[in-house]
């Protein structure tokens, strides 16, 4: 499936059916706007270009679990890193504007989760 999406993107391209730039603003507000709103909380996190914001992480099995659990689906960075540390990779192509902010907050609430039971 990946190759097919691969080649109808590679076609819009080629053909000018989608604006270039009008696609790399799109993705920059969002992809800024997520970066932006995860500082505010005290998260880091990078993307510089493109689809993917890259956030450390102690472990990405938890924060990925905890993530899914608020709804959010994400990748563990390990397929696409060599030597840096552990880190989850969000794809925003399909995130909405209004999603960003829901979005950090539960990606705070995920990686810094509060404490309960008795003792907590």
């Amino acid at each position: 499936m990946s190759h097919l999406l691969q080649h109808a993107v590679a076609h819009l391209w080629r053909t000018n059916a989608a604006d270039p730039a009008a696609v790399a603003a799109s993705y920059a507000l969002r992809r800024d706007g997520l970066v932006a709103a995860l500082a505010v909380r005290g998260i880091p996190a990078h993307g510089r270009s493109g689809l993917n914001v890259w956030i450390p992480v102690a472990d990405e099995s938890t924060a990925i679990t905890r993530l899914l659990s608020r709804g959010w689906a994400c990748a563990p960075g390990a397929r696409n890193r060599l030597g840096s540390p552990p880190a989850l990779r969000l794809t925003i192509s399909s995130l909405d504007a209004t999603e960003i902010e829901p979005l950090a907050a539960d990606l705070a609430a995920a990686l810094h989760p509060a404490p309960t039971g008795r003792y907590g």
